[in-house]
């Protein structure tokens, strides 16, 4: 006969008492694994300033700490595909796009020493109309970048913001923040040394005639003078240079006032004055793109840099 539960127990339990029951283990918890989160910081290495930052290197953290993005998805599936940030490669150029309004990037950046920049954004915008990006600074507005119209998602143009901003020694981290703006490619953010504004020293003029000039004595039958006919100012015909045109916010299309090839009169107002030297400036990232080098680069060097500026500014 076969032994039943209780006849094996029994078996094993001591003499004259009674079976000892059998006991159930008690199943162990498996533990469960807790995410580590990942800390904010520059990807994938430091960024010191001055600097260019690749548009879709923003910080680690993830959403709501580096970034906010309103699909969990990255819609393009390039380079970082695990995060929530749409990231696309098209024509050879990686960049951030399908932006939405509400959305934010963030890049923590590294000031060896104070100083003042300006940013420069490379961006596409298919649309008519002018979008702001914003800027802030350790959550601070700082400004913002008006993108004008490049006539659609692949072809970039460069973008600086309105006024250069100060930047303290140390890290800090910078908001590109789309309020309200919509449908912008980001190829790139450079921020650059602010040029510091050139300090005109006025001219004065030496006074004349401060000793008396002694008075002539008439001179009796003196040939008359003639009398000599008035100078008109004629205004030189200035030849347009070809493939010049208009700088936004200038007046009209530039013009080589000597008539050297070099559009000197930046705004197109037919003159060269200060307002040239600041619009060229403020848009010396767009002329580099726009416009053809040869009527631009003032010092023979092959770009369009800085050192145009003070050439300028010195040949007024």
């Amino acid at each position: 006969m076969a032994d039943t539960n209780n006849d094996r127990v029994e078996k094993f339990a001591p003499q004259g008492g009674d079976p000892i029951p059998t006991a159930t283990p008690t199943p162990t918890p498996t533990p469960t694994e807790t995410a580590t989160p990942v800390p904010q910081g520059p990807y994938p290495a430091p960024h010191v300033l001055p600097t260019r930052i690749q548009a879709e290197d923003f910080d680690t953290g993830g959403e709501g700490v580096a970034y906010h993005d309103l699909e969990s998805t990255n819609l393009g599936g390039a380079y970082r595909p695990v995060e929530g940030v749409d990231i696309e490669t098209v024509d050879g150029i990686t960049d951030v796009g399908w932006t939405r309004a509400g959305e934010y990037l963030e890049y923590s950046v590294n000031a060896t020493e104070a100083g003042t920049f300006l940013l420069t954004l490379r961006a596409a915008n298919p649309d008519a109309e002018t979008k702001e990006v914003r800027v802030y600074l350790d959550g601070l507005p700082a400004g913002h970048v008006p993108v004008g119209s490049t006539g659609n998602w692949t072809t970039f143009g460069g973008f600086t913001m309105s006024a250069p901003f100060a930047v303290p020694a140390g890290g800090h981290v910078l908001t590109l923040a789309f309020e309200g703006v919509e449908r912008t490619n980001l190829d790139w953010i450079e921020l650059s040394v602010a040029a510091p504004t050139p300090t005109v020293t006025p001219t004065v003029s030496p006074t004349v005639n401060e000793t008396p000039t002694p008075t002539a004595s008439p001179t009796v039958n003196e040939t008359p003078t003639p009398t000599a006919s008035p100078t008109v100012n004629v205004t030189p015909t200035r030849t347009p240079t070809p493939g010049v045109v208009t700088v936004p916010g200038g007046a009209g299309v530039p013009t080589s006032t000597e008539n050297d090839g070099l559009c000197d009169d930046v705004n197109g107002n037919n003159r060269p004055d200060f307002a040239d030297v600041m619009l060229y400036f403020n848009q010396m990232i767009w002329i580099a793109t726009n416009e053809p080098a040869v009527a631009f680069d003032y010092n023979g060097n092959n770009s369009i840099e800085f050192a145009d500026v003070v050439w300028l500014f010195n040949h007024l």
